[in-house]
């Protein structure tokens, strides 16, 4: 998390302080859930608590994907970012199970005696992995290109598989939190892996040391199956005096007007702080 944003960071104390608890185990939570509008500071939030997972002793292991790049993010680009998040040291198994289904083996064979043709196959078969460093094995980072609905989700289904696995070693040795934003603009696909496998897995008591942080316009809709693991807090807008508080302490805009400015945003984090940055702006640098 950025200097900054740390230091302009106000209000949210009650949503850090059951994130720390859900960390802690204090908490029977597991699932985080934060939908509001945009511009009131979704992204800012999960950037403090991503610096909260960082400033655990030692350094808490999280992997972040904000779904905002427009990029085509299916299972395996999940995976491989879980994976490299928190420490591909500890998924070699995975690695090797995608590189088994992705790596391409090829036949050569005369297509008849005497025909001088040459048959190709391909087929998704190779397997293992070259180190990339002392304990760590390279991943090829093929993508699955089968003709077969059904053989896809075989391959689906053993990496997904796999990953648990590796994950459940993982969480053996302590808490690990995955970070979704911007979940709105998931693929439908990504979404089911998601909710279908990391949420399933922990209301299921599978994944007991994992926590998860999903932000955005819109959120899963979970019914009342998922209650013991879900806390759903409300990311309200700010009340004049936490506008007060950013205006003239964070900002150091000792002379507005706090609450003409809070009316005029109604404490909407975004529209405060573009209104803040001109205001900074229009005042200069009095040494200059």
């Amino acid at each position: 998390m950025s200097a900054t944003v740390l230091r302009l960071f106000v209000d949210r104390e009650r949503i850090c302080d059951g994130f720390l608890d859900m960390l802690a185990g204090r908490s029977e939570k597991q699932i985080m859930l934060l939908q509001s509008p945009g511009g009131m500071g979704k992204s800012w939030l999960v950037a403090k608590l991503m610096h909260e997972c960082s400033r655990q002793s030692p350094g808490m292991p999280y992997a972040a994907l904000d779904f905002k790049d427009g990029q085509a993010h299916d299972y395996l680009s999940i995976v491989r970012r879980a994976r490299d998040d928190l420490g591909a040291a500890n998924f070699n198994p995975l690695t090797q199970t995608i590189n088994a289904a992705t790596g391409l083996h090829v036949n050569l064979q005369l297509s008849s005696p005497g025909s001088g043709g040459v048959h190709v196959e391909g087929s998704s078969v190779q397997a293992g992995g070259d180190l990339a460093g002392r304990d760590i094995i390279k991943d090829n980072f093929f993508l699955v290109q089968v003709d077969s609905e059904s053989v896809y989700k075989e391959i689906e289904g053993r990496i997904t598989e796999a990953f648990f696995a590796d994950l459940r070693s993982l969480l053996a040795r302590g808490p690990a939190v995955f970070f979704f934003d911007t979940y709105e603009k998931a693929p439908e696909a990504t979404r089911r892996w998601i909710e279908g496998n990391v949420l399933y897995h922990i209301r299921e008591g599978k994944l007991p040391r994992a926590v998860v942080v999903i932000t955005g316009r819109e959120v899963p809709e979970l019914d009342l199956a998922w209650k013991h693991c879900t806390a759903r807090p409300k990311l309200e807008a700010l009340d004049s005096e936490h506008v007060a508080t950013y205006l003239r302490e964070k900002r150091g805009l000792t002379d507005v007007d706090a609450d003409t400015l809070y009316r005029a945003t109604m404490g909407n984090p975004q529209l405060l702080g573009l209104l803040a940055d001109n205001l900074a702006a229009a005042s200069g640098d009095e040494e200059w």
